[in-house]
């Protein structure tokens, strides 16, 4: 509930602006300021009206409040002695469907303040909050029957086990759907065969680049959600598992994360599959990484035992993937025994539907449209021509309708050109940052998040602190103005409106003649460069030379899990420690599980830790080749055990692991180089050789193993040319063998060569 809450400013604070500055020169002036402060202008500067960071904040909210309850409430009195309302009824709405707005006979300042229960204001507010607590208990009953085992239901350790599985610890940005848009879909003759098919059948959905497949295919799902779960009781309900690859972020581009993605999807929805695939399939780390066999393998026994009688699986972009892995996943696929000959497939072309998509486009337009309308930065009396305008320009694609703002150029027909129109022309005071947000934007292993950037561009020079929600408003600000609408954010992440948007920016890098290529443009190895700096200085910070994992201390409370009722299991299922969550008790966990809540605790203190700590090396390794000297000297002192920066970022890195990885005391420059693939560095110290002989070939030998098992043939090969002999064991295995467990040709038949 709103209550007189300035969406879009006041003109009130218009005029507070020149009165706070002379009551702050007051101050300190009189040296007032030392004992009471000065007042914030900059917070009633953003409560002016067309405020550009209000709008911002107002355009996220109405996002995220799509299908919820919301109540204003907007003054009908003017203050004693005032000409005007402090807060008027249109900047008081929303103007948003799911709105209900009340006039209260009040002033700004007693429109809160109620005489009795009988207050006729009260009643309203009352009886418009008893509506909302009235749809919200109904939804949660909904959601109880359909969805009783969901996520937030698990225990820690049974949370625990499926983050095992969990690739991408991000959790997966929400797709805007506009309401009654993708519905044609409905009425194929394809959607509709698919769905009557009594088999296992294959909806095949193609389309050119940006004409919304992505948004179809959740549309499908979250209609599939809806649909099964009526009728169905809990625990019962078909399974959906849904996937969505995204060819620039490494763990959303491989069959295993598809897999492992899929897997997310039941045992989240399905709490005693959990138990019945913990007891086969133990979280035993390996020294090599899951393998595509392995989680088939799990996936299998877990549809296996799960309690329903179809199952859906929605995967998109999957031309996204790599293409060894795409090649492999699709053949498991085909094998596999749910599909034979008799199997159907039912191919939807969106360019054949031109109808739907048309109505698709203009829904979509006169949204964004509408909400510039009511943010008021588009005049009402303006709106039908820019909406023609720009269904003019769209040429059966969303991209071009991302941002209305940006939208009043002639569209050319070649995308690079097209991408160029919407960049504003830099200065050289703004240059500097944004060729390094672009840099950042196109090495980036996962999306960024605004403080994330907002660090590593080097801007906040205490980057260590979580930046305020004002400051993050006006960085947001700042790269919309850089950027335009080639880049969305989205819960304070930010991301390329599409992929090609990098192809677009590195093809800049290799055009020298284009007039953006020198703020715009960049090469995949000076960006990787770029973050791999930003990385490394992060981690060294001063801020950093402290303990975090000593200095985090551990909480001493017992945590709580959630008890949800026993589902329908078969008893032999049911452990009386999953029951009462004796396991979840401080005095019970383990130390695995202490050290877990640290890194959990230090990625809260510490915004940019977690992606600084696990890709520094990563990066390194994509731009060693040209990587400055000052650069190659701070690797090594990240890189040598004895300093505290160390043992942070490699502890962390260590729990957050799936697989084995060295101990502590056995890190050096030397095992770093051969865990993340830095080849010229491992070969300047294999030709410096250590005198103690016997010492440095057991170092290498070490070095080897772990680079077998990391599937680095380059690092293998620089091993074996310096005369490292692979016929030797370590933890019971040779470097073949963990090479072959983990898939890796080209090292397999390396080290089975020397080894004949």
């Amino acid at each position: 509930m709103f209550m007189g809450t300035p969406h879009r400013g006041s003109d009130i604070a218009s005029s507070l602006k020149p009165l706070i500055a002379a009551i702050n020169f007051g101050l300190k002036y009189t040296g007032g300021s030392a004992i009471a402060g000065t007042m914030r202008a900059d917070l009633i500067e953003m409560l002016a009206c067309n405020s550009n960071a209000l709008d911002a904040i107002n355009e996220s909210f109405v996002h995220r409040v799509k299908n919820k309850q919301i109540v204003s409430c907007y003054e009908l009195e003017r203050p004693e002695n005032m000409n005007q309302l402090i807060v008027t009824k249109q900047s008081a709405l929303l103007r948003i469907p799911e709105e209900d707005d009340i006039p209260l006979q009040a002033n700004h300042m007693s429109m809160c303040r109620f005489s009795s229960s009988h207050d006729s204001r009260y009643r309203l507010a009352r009886n418009a909050l008893l509506r909302v607590a009235r749809v919200v208990s109904e939804t949660a009953e909904d959601l109880n029957s359909t969805s009783a085992q969901s996520l937030h239901s698990l225990t820690d350790s049974e949370r625990r086990y499926t983050s095992y599985f969990q690739r991408d610890p991000q959790p997966a940005l929400p797709i805007e759907r506009v309401e009654g848009t993708c519905t044609w879909l409905l009425d194929t003759s394809q959607y509709r065969k698919w769905q009557e098919d009594a088999n296992s059948a294959i909806l095949w959905i193609t389309g050119n680049a940006g004409c919304g497949k992505t948004t179809l295919v959740s549309f499908v799902a979250e209609l599939l959600r809806t649909e099964l779960s009526h009728g169905n009781a809990a625990g019962s309900s078909p399974v959906i598992m849904t996937f969505f690859c995204a060819k620039d972020v490494s763990t959303k581009n491989d069959g295993q994360s598809i897999i492992c993605g899929l897997l997310i999807s039941i045992l989240t929805s399905r709490k005693h599959v959990i138990r019945r695939v913990k007891t086969k399939f133990a979280p035993i780390k390996q020294e090599f990484g899951q393998s595509l066999e392995f989680l088939w393998n799990v996936l299998m026994f877990a549809l296996d035992v799960v309690s329903c009688d179809r199952y859906y699986i929605i995967i998109d972009a999957l031309d996204e993937c790599q293409a060894q892995s795409r090649e492999n996943q699709s053949q498991t696929i085909t094998e596999w025994r749910a599909f034979d000959n008799s199997s159907g497939l039912y191919h939807v072309k969106i360019e054949d539907r031109p109808s739907g998509m048309t109505r698709d486009i203009l829904a979509f337009i006169n949204y964004k449209v509408d909400q510039l309308v009511q943010l008021r930065r588009c005049d009402t009396s303006f709106a039908d021509e820019l909406k023609k305008a720009l269904y003019d320009r769209a040429q059966n694609s969303f991209l071009w309708a991302n941002d209305p703002r940006q939208l009043l150029v002639q569209l050319p027909g070649n995308l690079k050109e097209a991408y160029a129109k919407y960049l504003p022309s830099s200065t050289s005071r703004n240059a500097r940052v944004i060729r390094r947000c672009v840099k950042l934007l196109v090495a980036s292993y996962r999306i960024l998040t605004l403080e994330e950037i907002r660090v590593f561009t080097g801007i906040d020079s205490h980057g260590h602190q979580r930046a305020t929600e004002q400051q993050l408003t006006v960085f947001q600000n700042s790269l919309e103005l850089m950027f335009g609408p080639l880049i969305r954010f989205t819960d304070l992440r930010v991301d390329f409106v599409h992929s090609t948007v990098k192809d677009f920016f590195l093809d800049l890098g290799e055009d020298a003649i284009h007039t953006m290529a020198k703020t715009y443009g960049t090469d995949i190895a000076s960006a990787h460069l770029a973050l791999a700096e930003a990385c490394v200085n992060y981690l060294l910070c001063e801020d950093m030379d402290a303990d975090l994992f000593n200095n985090v201390e551990p909480s001493s409370a017992t945590t709580v899990a959630s008890i949800s009722p026993i589902d329908n299991v078969p008893d032999n299922d049911i452990n009386l420690m999953d029951i009462f969550n004796i396991q979840d008790v401080i005095f019970f966990k383990d130390e695995r599980d202490i050290d877990d809540e640290a890194c959990l605790r230090i990625m809260n203190v510490y915004a940019s830790f977690d992606y600084a700590a696990t890709t520094w090396a990563h990066h390194f390794a994509s731009c060693e080749h040209i990587a400055p000297e000052t650069l190659t000297r701070k690797v090594k002192l990240l890189s040598r055990p004895g300093n505290v920066q160390v043992s942070n970022w490699y502890k962390y890195v260590a729990h957050q692991s799936r697989t084995i990885v060295p101990s502590f005391d056995d890190l050096d420059e030397l095992l770093v180089a051969a865990m993340y693939d830095h080849c010229e560095t491992l070969r300047s110290l294999l030709s410096l050789r250590d005198d103690k002989f016997d010492f440095f070939e057991a170092r290498c030998q070490l070095g080897l193993f772990w680079a077998a098992s990391r599937g680095h043939s380059r690092i293998v090969q620089a091993f074996l040319e310096h005369g490292t002999h692979p016929n030797f064991l370590q933890n019971g295995q040779s470097p073949l063998v963990v090479a072959v467990l983990g898939g890796y040709q080209s090292v397999c038949s390396a080290t089975a060569v020397t080894s004949c």
